[in-house]
């Protein structure tokens, strides 16, 4: 693989990402691309991501396979039974 696409190989970026702690901007600017890019990459090997933001110790990685997405509706519903059984 060309080094100017490392990014695009499951074990340079895990290990580099992962093992390393290297942020997704870092990675990125490395090879002139967006976050994003390095994201969706990420994603593609279900490598998984940590929570945005700065932190002091090392945080738990989220993975997205475990989201759902519903309706604002059903969501309000959930919401509103929530509070019923709180009162």
């Amino acid at each position: 693989m060309k080094p100017e696409k490392m990014y695009r190989d499951e074990n340079w970026l895990r290990e580099q990402y992962v093992n390393r702690g290297r942020t997704m901007v870092d990675i990125a600017n490395e090879f002139g691309i967006t976050a994003m890019s390095i994201q969706n990459w990420l994603d593609k090997y279900n490598i998984p991501t940590r929570p945005r933001g700065v932190f002091k110790v090392r945080a738990t990685p989220r993975h997205r396979g475990k989201t759902v997405t519903i309706l604002k509706e059903e969501y309000d519903a959930l919401l509103a039974r929530i509070k019923a059984l709180e009162d």
